[in-house]
């Protein structure tokens, strides 16, 4: 079969097989954003947002005729929505962050990974390479987040957990010598650092955590599962997803 026929087969099973997951065309889906800082996944502008999600969401919905509306919220209150059913999708969640929810949620197909690294100034550099390197350190961290290689010394005090409001608080509370270590995301971190000089001095001890992310669905939305999965498949494919991160590194 020649080259440029194979594409074009290939193709229309993929708009045959989107179609054929659809419960209902054009309908509203809620989707969570969070409304603290938190580029390059959410960047608010005058008023308006962008980023990652709005971009892997607006082909999502070039994909799957559905409506993708966001909805702001703070990360202690978004987990609060989402368990009250007020909002159907939380993007780029891995289960483990979630195991404590009373939501049996239902989790799409993984289309990217999330690494979190530990950060610190270069005076206070330590050996890092297991969750003991840390004891008896305080660790800055994100609210509502959950870190499940560190959860026991958190909770017994071998490690003291500090919370902030976002990576970019964080990093705020690091330059100002509030906390000596943060836990925060390389995709996050890479993009502070590339548009604000001041955090530039800080340095990369190593990886604290590298898991797969996915589309976090409300049960009551299960049956767009299949649709929602088909449409992710078709950017992972064709390389769309890893384009959107490459956009904002």
């Amino acid at each position: 079969m020649k080259p440029y026929l194979s594409n074009i087969l290939f193709s229309l099973a993929l708009v045959s097989t989107l179609f054929h997951h659809a419960k209902v065309h054009g309908e509203t889906i809620k989707v969570i954003l969070l409304s603290e800082a938190n580029p390059p996944y959410t960047i608010r502008q005058n008023g308006k947002f962008g980023g990652i999600h709005i971009d892997i969401f607006s082909r999502l919905s070039a994909l799957t005729e559905h409506t993708f509306t966001m909805h702001a919220y703070t990360p202690p209150r978004a987990v609060k929505e989402f368990d009250l059913g007020r909002v159907d999708i939380e993007p780029g969640i891995n289960e483990l962050w979630r195991q404590s929810s009373p939501v049996k949620a239902l989790y799409s197909i993984a289309y990217a990974s999330s690494t979190d690294l530990l950060v610190f100034k270069k005076q206070n550099r330590l050996a890092f390479s297991t969750p003991a390197d840390l004891t008896g350190k305080t660790i800055g961290v994100i609210r509502s987040y959950a870190y499940p290689k560190y959860e026991d010394a958190f909770s017994s005090g071998a490690i003291k957990r500090v919370d902030g409001l976002s990576e970019q608080h964080l990093l705020k509370l690091l330059q100002a010598d509030r906390v000596k270590y943060i836990f925060i995301g390389a995709q996050s971190y890479y993009y502070h650092q590339k548009h604000h000089p001041q955090y530039r001095e800080f340095e990369v001890g190593g990886v604290i955590n590298q898991v797969e992310v996915k589309m976090r669905l409300h049960p009551n939305k299960a049956y767009l599962l299949p649709q929602l999965n088909d449409a992710l498949g078709v950017m992972v494919r064709q390389g769309e997803i890893k384009a959107i991160y490459n956009k904002y590194q």
